[in-house]
C-alpha cells in the first residue's frame, strides 16, 4: 500500500475518533432543567401560599409545601389537588409560629416540622396528625435556636440544622437527644447560621452553611471531610445558600438564594452546571428557599417571593439515546419519563390584603416584596388519578374536584407577619381552621428527649 493511501487512511481514522469523541462530549454536557409549570399565588385560601419556605415530596408522589407565613402545611396530589391542609398559628401542639422545613421519613409515613419561632421540631402523620414535639429554646443539647432545615437518615434517626445556634443535632425517632457537632465561626466544622442539611447514599452529610456562603461535608460521625464555595456570583460561588437535594445520580442541587438561581455540583464539590435569575417569570426566582427531586430527577423548588412552586424537568442531550455507536462507557440513556404536569386552578385574591413576604435582596439586606397581584395561572394536561382515600379526625382535608372553584379569601382572610399574642383561652389543636387570627397561650417546654401528646 502506497504512503499517500496509508495517510489518507490515518486522516479519516482522524476525523472519524473527532466526530465520535464530540458526539460523546456533547452526549454528556451538563444541561439546565426545563421548566414545566407552577402553581400558586399570594394569598390566604386553600392552595395559595404566603411566604413557601419548603415543598417535599413523598415516595407515593404527594407534594408538601411549608405555607410559613400562613403558618399551615398544604398537601398535593400528583396532579396538582390539594389534599390536606393542616396547622395554625400558635404555639400549641400542632400549631406553628413560621415554620421553616419539612423532612419525611424514607417510608414517607411520617412529617417533621421545624417549627421556627416556637423553637421545636412538630412530628405528623402524613395526613395531618399531630404526634410529638422534641425541643424548646435554649442553647442545651437537645434545645433549639430557630431550627431549620432537616433530613431523616436510613435508621430512622433526625438531622436539625439548629441555625441560631450554629450547629447540626441528631435524635432518635423516640425523640432523645444523641448527638452534635458544630460551632459559632469560619473555620472548617465551624457554621454561620446553617440552614439546611443533606445525606448522600453513603451517609455523609452535607450543610448550607449560609452566612460563610459555602458547603461543608461531613462523615455520618460529624466528622470534617470537606468545603467549597465563597462569597460572589460566579459559578460555585454563593450568596446565602438555603437549601440542598440530592439527584438520584448523586449530584447536589444547592438553592443559591441570594442569587435567585439553583447550582448543581458532584458530591465532592466540582460544579458542573447554574440556572435561574431575579425575576418573576418562567424559571426565575425571588428568594428561593427550598427544594426536592423526584424519583425522575424532576426539580420541585419553593419560590419564596413569587409565592409560588415551579417544576422543572431533567433535560437530555438531543445526542442522547439518538445514536448508538458501541463504544465502552458511551452513555446512550434514553429519556426520563415525563413530568406529571399539574392542573393549575387560578385563586382570586383581593390587593387591600396584607401579604408583604420579607425576603433577602442580592446583598444580604432585608427587603419588602410587593406580591404581583394579577399573576397568570398555568394550565397543564395529566392523566387520571385516583382520589386520595386519607381521613383523620384531627385534619382539615379538602378534596377539590375538577369542577370546582376556590372560595375567595373574605375580608376575615388577612394574612399577619407579627408577634403573636398570648392570652389564656385554652390549648390550640389542629381541629381549628388555619386561616384564622389564633391567640397564642403559654405552656410548659418540653424536654430534649420530646414529648408525646394523644389527640
Amino acid at each position: 500500500m502506497s504512503t499517500r493511501a496509508l495517510i489518507w487512511i490515518g486522516v479519516i481514522i482522524l476525523v472519524v475518533g473527532l466526530i465520535i469523541g464530540a458526539i460523546y462530549y456533547y452526549s454528556q454536557a451538563e444541561l439546565p432543567h426545563l421548566f414545566v409549570n407552577s402553581w400558586g399565588e399570594v394569598g390566604a385560601g386553600p392552595g395559595n401560599f404566603n411566604g413557601p419556605t419548603d415543598v417535599k415530596l413523598d415516595n407515593k408522589g404527594f407534594v408538601y409545601v411549608v405555607d410559613s407565613l400562613n403558618c399551615r402545611v398544604q398537601k398535593f396530589s400528583t396532579d396538582g389537588r390539594l389534599v390536606v391542609i393542616f396547622g395554625s398559628k400558635g404555639s400549641g401542639a400542632g400549631s406553628f409560629y413560621s415554620p421553616a422545613r419539612l423532612a419525611l421519613t424514607p417510608e414517607g409515613d411520617l412529617a417533621y416540622i421545624s417549627d421556627t419561632k416556637n423553637n421545636r421540631v412538630e412530628r405528623f402523620s402524613t395526613i395531618g396528625k399531630f404526634e410529638m414535639s422534641i425541643g424548646s429554646t435554649g442553647g442545651k443539647p437537645g434545645y433549639f435556636n430557630l431550627p431549620s432545615g432537616m433530613r431523616v437518615d436510613r435508621t430512622g434517626c433526625l438531622l436539625v440544622a439548629d441555625s441560631g445556634n450554629n450547629r447540626i443535632q441528631k435524635f432518635a425517632p423516640s425523640g432523645s437527644f444523641l448527638s452534635e457537632f458544630g460551632e459559632k465561626g469560619v473555620n472548617v466544622g465551624q457554621f454561620e447560621s446553617p440552614m439546611d442539611v443533606e445525606i448522600d447514599k453513603m451517609g455523609n452529610i452535607y450543610v448550607a452553611d449560609t452566612l460563610n456562603n459555602r458547603i461543608q461535608k461531613f462523615d455520618a460521625d460529624g466528622n470534617f471531610l470537606l468545603t467549597w464555595g465563597t462569597s460572589g456570583t460566579e459559578n460555585g460561588r454563593f450568596n446565602n445558600p438555603m437549601a440542598l437535594a440530592f439527584d438520584s445520580e448523586g449530584n447536589l442541587f444547592v438553592i443559591d438564594t441570594g442569587n435567585c438561581r439553583v447550582q448543581k455540583f458532584d458530591r465532592d464539590g466540582k460544579f458542573l452546571i447554574a440556572w435561574g435569575s431575579e425575576g418573576s417569570g418562567a424559571g426565575q426566582f425571588i428568594s428561593p428557599q427550598g427544594i426536592a427531586v423526584d424519583q425522575n430527577d424532576n426539580i420541585y423548588i419553593a419560590d419564596t417571593g413569587n409565592n409560588r412552586v415551579q417544576i422543572f424537568k431533567k433535560q437530555v442531550s438531543p445526542l442522547q439515546g439518538s445514536i448508538n455507536i458501541s463504544i465502552p462507557g458511551l452513555n446512550t440513556n434514553p429519556s426520563p419519563t415525563p413530568v406529571v404536569t399539574p392542573t393549575i386552578r387560578p385563586h382570586s385574591y383581593t390587593e387591600g390584603e396584607e401579604t408583604n413576604v420579607n425576603v433577602r435582596e442580592k446583598k444580604g439586606t432585608i427587603k419588602v416584596i410587593q406580591p404581583d397581584f394579577s399573576p397568570e395561572a398555568v394550565t397543564g394536561t395529566v392523566p387520571e388519578q385516583v382520589e386520595p382515600t386519607e381521613t383523620e379526625t384531627n385534619t382539615e382535608e379538602i378534596q377539590i374536584k375538577e369542577s370546582e372553584t376556590l372560595e375567595t379569601p373574605g375580608e376575615n382572610d388577612t394574612i399577619r407577619n407579627q408577634q403573636p399574642e398570648e392570652d389564656n383561652s385554652g390549648d390550640i389543636t389542629p381541629e381549628e381552621t388555619p386561616l384564622e387570627d389564633v391567640p397564642l397561650k403559654e405552656q410548659p417546654s418540653p424536654g430534649p428527649t420530646g414529648s408525646e401528646e394523644n389527640f
